[in-house]
């Protein structure tokens, strides 16, 4: 299982999408929510963020890959269950948010639209959300005996780890490094990112800053 998570903008469109006829497999999950339409869905959640008028991308876009030798296993309770797991491991049992499966590919995914503002106001941090839902992933394929993304990488690369074990052990140590210190200062905004950094040097991370062509930081490597 992979996953991907974004803050989007146009919850409307997102909404609009995921439940497109020829794309919808079945609805998993409403949380939090009473509609079952776009329409409905998207003004339940409007009601919250119109409070926020702060927070310009008031919605998240998550999507989950499931692994075609794991597709078997798949029935709607499982699915079910999978989603729901999901939510809460990402933190978002005080938001809305709507689950689907998606069949207009040959390999079975899900879709999670959520609200940012949850029902308390407060807004949901985006820091490193898409390595917080790959962890998810991870996590919850493990117990649950799926397959992980991140192994099946490391089969087809097995040969390379082999040639230069040294270099694989370097890779997994600064791994664990960040994702510890990512785990440890996530959710306190700018002064977390900037300890999150400075631990990272002090444990000889050398982090370089990805920018476009504006000059403007977009990742980190």
């Amino acid at each position: 299982m992979i996953a991907k998570c974004k803050a989007i903008a146009h919850g409307s469109n997102a909404l609009e999408y995921v439940f497109r006829e020829g794309k919808l497999g079945r609805l998993l999950a409403l949380h939090n929510l009473c509609g079952e339409t776009p329409k409905e869905i998207h003004e339940e959640m409007k009601l919250l963020n119109d409070y926020n008028s702060r927070c310009k991308n008031k919605f998240l876009r998550i999507e989950i890959g499931i692994a075609p030798q794991d597709e078997p296993r798949m029935t709607f309770k499982a699915l079910n269950r999978l989603a729901l797991l999901f939510g809460k491991q990402m933190g978002l049992d005080d938001h809305q948010w709507v689950a689907v499966t998606h069949k207009d590919t040959d390999n079975l995914h899900i879709h999670i639209i959520a609200n940012r503002i949850s029902l308390g106001g407060q807004v949901y941090d985006t820091t490193f959300v898409s390595n917080r839902a790959a962890r998810v992933a991870e996590d919850l394929s493990r117990k649950h005996r799926l397959t992980i993304a991140n192994e099946v990488r490391s089969a087809r690369l097995h040969r390379k780890a082999q040639a230069d074990p040294r270099r694989e052990r370097t890779k997994q140590q600064v791994r664990n490094i960040c994702y510890a210190l990512l785990e440890k200062h996530k959710g306190k905004g700018l002064s977390g990112h900037s300890m999150f950094l400075y631990e990272l040097h002090r444990s000889g991370v050398t982090i370089d800053r990805m920018k476009n062509k504006q000059g403007k930081v977009y990742g980190l490597k």
